[in-house]
């Protein structure tokens, strides 16, 4: 008889237990920023997207989790303020936010033609110069910061031939980005030959050093001191695990971890 009560105890407090911790899992709205015209079911190739989405459900295994993608930051914290999003993630730390420790620090490339007149952010900022953005890039804020005016188009080779007509003085992309399409396109690394003003123009040429445009990516928040502790403790485990690096080669092919 004694046995059967304990046993029936035990189950009481187990479906008690899992009936708590079911109670206690919550939906959580985050923000990313992403291009929401290319994001549907059949195309969802964007690194930063499936990035964000991969480390969001490892920050909360438990947790259902909503993603609201936006073109523009500021849209994200207007959202944010006004609590109509829990979290952000893909921005650098915010002013009157909470931010959480940095995820991921990008490393880009800003860079023009070798027959532009701004090498230099003194001169792109000066002259109101535009600086071309993938469509899924995420150095928008990045470039406002530094001060400079953006157009966005849907592919480095876009870029490419937005450069060469002069409809932006620069590009911004990240490393990878820069290195993958420079080892398809080896012309404009080096002209084959040298006295040819054509394939000397179109070389493309580094404007700033990769300490002045990386990023520190972190998760946002407006009155949400909970999550940051979740999120930094969760964040600290996974860094020490070494899955932050393995997501970062997995989707952007290099370590933005190490920071």
């Amino acid at each position: 008889m004694f046995k059967k009560f304990c046993l029936a105890l035990a189950s009481t407090l187990l479906a008690w237990g899992l009936g708590l911790e079911i109670s206690q899992a919550q939906t959580i709205k985050i923000g990313i920023l992403s291009n929401p015209s290319a994001i549907n079911l059949k195309n969802k190739a964007y690194a930063s997207y499936q990035f964000d989405r991969a480390l969001a459900h490892k920050v909360f295994p438990n947790d259902q989790i909503k993603f609201y993608p936006r073109a523009q930051a500021q849209s994200l914290l207007t959202d944010l303020k006004k609590q109509k999003l829990d979290l952000v993630m893909g921005l650098e730390a915010q002013s009157d936010f909470q931010n959480s420790p940095s995820y991921l620090n990008p490393g880009n490339v800003l860079f023009t033609r070798h027959d532009s007149k701004y090498k230099s952010l003194a001169k792109l900022t000066i002259q109101q110069k535009k600086v071309a953005l993938l469509a899924s890039g995420n150095q928008g804020p990045l470039l406002k910061q530094l001060g400079l005016k953006t157009k966005r188009y849907p592919s480095v080779a876009a870029i490419e031939t937005a450069l060469a007509q002069k409809q932006v003085a620069a590009a911004m992309v990240t490393d990878y980005q820069y290195q993958s399409y420079l080892s398809q396109k080896p012309t404009l690394i080096a002209a084959k030959d040298v006295n040819n003003h054509i394939e000397t123009d179109q070389i493309w040429v580094r404007i700033a050093e990769p300490q002045i445009t990386a990023q520190q990516l972190v998760f946002t928040s407006y009155h949400q001191l909970q999550l940051q502790k979740q999120i930094k403790t969760k964040l600290a485990q996974l860094k020490k695990q070494g899955q932050l690096t393995e997501l970062s080669e997995k989707y952007y092919h290099q370590d933005w971890s190490y920071r």
